[in-house]
């Protein structure tokens, strides 16, 4: 009898007004800090802080079964039961599709040039790697993580440690978000650092150009020509090419594809490159290494990243998000990876054409549409009110990069959307049953 009292009266709480009422109040306050966090910060620290915390999670629970108490307090239902019933049971299959969005569904982003075509996304869960060569030539992953830096920031006190058998490297700091800012200093035995100036009668600039040791040679264009600065390696396939070999102290200027001039180089060095009157003059070239310099930021700005602060045998870099480092050892080498998770989405897409319409007199963009092709055959057009959807994955178009003229598109997969529809289908039926139910 006790058993039954206490059974009854605990039902009671779970399906009382008092308990929906502050499970509403905790949503709602939930949701308005995730709102905050995800305006003044993004999406990358709001869904960690609030939107997937545990929190979030207890309050969707208590909630789901409040209503499941409510429906039960009210067995057996009757005829005038079923508005309420639907309703209820609507929200439940709103807060089912919600749990299983998040927990399995995806949001990425593809990027795509003219001509380029992809097969992957970019997400926002950020994978930590490190692969190893022991002198082979091959590398081999050693290691492979998730960690949520956002939420266990590490410290030089609290690192966050990699093992790699005798050795280990360690993450001793981190920034959610930083400005990066690359210096060059000199340094024996690294890549090539050239300063020069390109001068004619309808331009002059100064421009600099780096080569790292590891690359056979880097090349920037510069109007129809290009500027090389190459190991000795590079075979010149171009129509206009100045090609500079620092190891050697060497030049080569090509024209039409043909060597028509070469000699040694030094600082004061001019060159006429024969490209509408330009003269090529270099300022300085030195061995250099590249070093990444990272002030912290409060919050993220268009030109913001991650940073991690490495440490290896004493030795301390940093590493922004979407690079590599590098760490050698008397006995192998390390490469550090520090990436946006990519997965595959089981179909291509190709960029076709990007056009943009844009405001008269204006060089605002009005809308922007991009045409794809989709697994080598279909041809589709993506546009700001037309998505696609293909094999579960809805493509929208969210924005471009006009100096590369490059299509940005927003990908999601959402297990749950159907169990959502469905359930916002039932909680509207139900509400409109019951104000039906009351005129009756």
């Amino acid at each position: 009898m006790f058993n039954k009292i206490i059974n009854f009266k605990f039902l009671k709480f779970l399906s009382s007004l008092k308990l929906a009422v502050i499970n509403i109040l905790l949503l709602g306050v939930i949701s308005a800090v995730g709102t905050f966090v995800e305006s003044y910060y993004d999406l990358y620290l709001a869904q960690h802080l609030v939107y997937q915390s545990v929190w979030m999670k207890i309050v969707l629970v208590l909630f789901s079964i409040n209503l499941l108490s409510v429906m039960v307090d009210r067995w057996p239902w009757k005829r005038r039961h079923m508005p309420f019933v639907t309703a209820h049971l609507g929200i439940i299959m709103i807060i089912i599709g919600s749990f299983l969005t998040g927990e399995f569904g995806m949001d990425g982003s593809m990027r795509l040039e003219p001509e380029e075509q992809s097969s992957s996304i970019v997400l926002n869960p950020r994978i930590l790697s490190v692969y190893s060569s022991f002198g082979e030539g091959s590398f081999s992953e050693l290691y492979k993580d998730q960690p949520k830096f956002i939420l266990n920031r590490p410290s030089a006190q609290s690192p966050y440690t990699i093992s790699l058998g005798t050795e280990f490297m360690e993450i001793v700091d981190y920034y959610p978000y930083a400005r990066e800012k690359i210096i060059f200093q000199r340094k024996p035995k690294s890549g090539w650092l050239f300063h020069f100036k390109l001068s004619g009668t309808r331009a002059q600039e100064l421009s600099q150009m780096y080569k790292m040791k590891r690359d056979a040679f880097v090349k920037q264009q510069f109007g129809l020509a290009h500027i090389v600065i190459s190991d000795g390696s590079y075979k010149s396939s171009e129509r206009n090419e100045l090609i500079l070999i620092p190891a050697k102290a060497m030049y080569q200027l090509v024209q039409q594809g043909k060597v028509r001039q070469a000699g040694s180089i030094y600082k004061g060095k001019k060159i006429q490159t024969g490209w509408m009157d330009l003269t090529f003059e270099l300022i300085d070239f030195y061995q250099a290494e590249k070093v990444y310099q990272f002030t912290p930021l409060k919050r993220p700005d268009d030109n913001s990243t991650s940073a991690l602060k490495v440490r290896f045998q004493g030795k301390e870099s940093w590493m922004k998000l979407n690079s590599f480092l590098s760490f050698y050892s008397k006995d192998a080498s390390y490469t550090l990876s520090y990436m946006n998770q990519r997965k595959s989405i089981g179909s291509t897409l190709k960029l076709i054409k990007f056009q943009i319409d844009r405001y008269q007199g204006s060089q605002k963009a009005k809308e922007y549409s991009s045409v794809v092709q989709v697994d080598g055959h279909k041809t589709v057009t993506i546009s700001m009110n037309e998505p696609l959807k293909h094999n579960g994955w809805t493509f929208y178009q969210s924005g471009f990069d006009e100096v590369q003229t490059a299509s940005i598109l927003s990908v999601n997969y959402d297990p749950g959307r159907f169990i959502k529809y469905f359930g916002s289908f039932l909680l509207v039926a139900g509400i409109f049953a019951l104000f039906y139910r009351k005129r009756l």
